[in-house]
C-alpha cells in the first residue's frame, strides 16, 4: 500500500519534518567533516616534498606527492558533490514537507537552506580549485632547476 505526501496528517508531517531535518543537520555535518579531512590529508600529501625533502628524496622522486595530491583531490572533490547534491534533495524534501504543513507549524526554512546549499557547494569548488593551483605550482617549484 502505498502513502502519498499529500494524504498524511499535520502530526504524520510533523514526525517526517523532523526525520528528514535530523538527516539534513547530519549530511551538513558530514560535508564539513570530509572538507576537513580532505583538507588536512591533500595539504599534507602536496607539501610532503618541502616537509621531509631529505627523507624522500632518496627513496621516491618528490613530483610524486603533489601528482598524488591531486588525483586525491579530485577524488575528494566527487565525494563531497555528490555528498553535496544528497544534502540538497533532503533539504528539497524538507521544504516540500514543510509546505504541506498548516501554517501555525511551518518553520522559516527557505533562506537558511538555500544559504547552506549554496556554501557547501561554493566550499567544494573552492577547496578543490585551492588544492589544484597548490599542487600545480608545487610542482612547477619541483621541476625548476636550483641554482
Amino acid at each position: 500500500m502505498e502513502v502519498h505526501m499529500k494524504e498524511l496528517k499535520n502530526g504524520e508531517l510533523i514526525s517526517l519534518y523532523m526525520a528528514y531535518e535530523s538527516e539534513w543537520e547530519y549530511r551538513d555535518s558530514s560535508i564539513w567533516n570530509i572538507v576537513t579531512k580532505m583538507f588536512v590529508v591533500t595539504l599534507t600529501t602536496i607539501l610532503i616534498p618541502f616537509l621531509y625533502k631529505e627523507y624522500c628524496e632518496n627513496y621516491v622522486p618528490l613530483i610524486i606527492f603533489p601528482v598524488v595530491g591531486i588525483i586525491m583531490d579530485c577524488v575528494f572533490l566527487y565525494i563531497l558533490l555528490s555528498a553535496c547534491k544528497r544534502y540538497e534533495k533532503i533539504g528539497n524534501t524538507l521544504f516540500k514537507i514543510n509546505s504541506m504543513l498548516d501554517k501555525k507549524y511551518r518553520k522559516e526554512i527557505i533562506r537558511e537552506k538555500r544559504y547552506k546549499t549554496k556554501l557547501n557547494y561554493f566550499v567544494a569548488y573552492a577547496s578543490f580549485t585551492f588544492f589544484m593551483l597548490l599542487g600545480i605550482l608545487t610542482i612547477i617549484v619541483l621541476i625548476l632547476p636550483k641554482k
